[in-house]
């Protein structure tokens, strides 16, 4: 989850406006996916066309929540290219933000859970004893 001040850092406040209609708009972003890797969630979606775009796009945002960072992003859409994350990729964090549960496998990530190391160390001491 990215709070609004990282948000409002990373896009001018239109950038933002358009990005928050898109993650309201339940018909806009399908195929919604969740995965967790250690301390961050990698998030992906397809959105819908536009009435003036002609194709779908898609895109992927990767978040430490931890460091209130978006740490990578990607999208198809023909404004990724002009710096800085699009609203598709600024949507898909909101829409997150917002209702998790929107996002398939999302469900899956428990609130506890153990760092990499601890995880492995956890796993030997299980496999010695």
């Amino acid at each position: 989850m990215l709070s609004e001040t990282s948000l409002s850092r990373m896009a001018s406040a239109i950038k933002l406006r358009r990005a928050r209609r898109l993650a309201a708009d339940a018909d806009a972003i399908v195929e919604t996916n969740c995965r967790f890797y250690d301390d961050v969630a990698e998030l992906s979606g397809t959105f819908q066309p536009s009435s003036s775009d002609t194709i779908s796009c898609r895109s992927e945002v990767i978040i430490d929540a931890d460091r209130d960072a978006l740490v990578e992003y990607s999208c198809t859409c023909p404004d990724a290219f002009k710096g800085g994350p699009c609203e598709h990729v600024l949507a898909l964090a909101i829409a997150y933000n917002e209702d998790a549960s929107r996002f398939g496998g999302a469900s899956l990530r428990s609130e506890y859970h153990s760092s990499r190391p601890i995880t492995q160390m956890i796993e030997r001491a299980s496999k010695d004893g």
